[in-house]
């Protein structure tokens, strides 16, 4: 791989960083979110809803972290 694109490869490794902040922060609040919820709340539609949005969002975190993992193995 040339240098060109080795460089290309270590900024997208950068931005994908910054993504990766970003939606694990989400991830923090939409948890916090889900905690406070009353018993009655949490374990209804609505808890449901959210609880999935927590298990989605914890998936592309990991999804995201073997993408930077990947890419960084490539440029070494």
């Amino acid at each position: 791989m040339n240098k060109q694109r080795r460089k290309q490869l270590e900024k997208s490794v950068l931005h994908l960083n910054d993504a990766l902040e970003i939606v694990r922060d989400v991830l923090e609040q939409e948890q916090e979110a889900f905690n406070n919820m009353p018993d009655g709340i949490r374990d209804g539609e609505r808890g449901e809803e959210m609880q999935g949005y927590v298990d989605t969002l914890e998936e592309h975190v990991n999804t995201i972290e073997e993408a930077i993992s990947a890419i960084e193995e490539i440029v070494g």
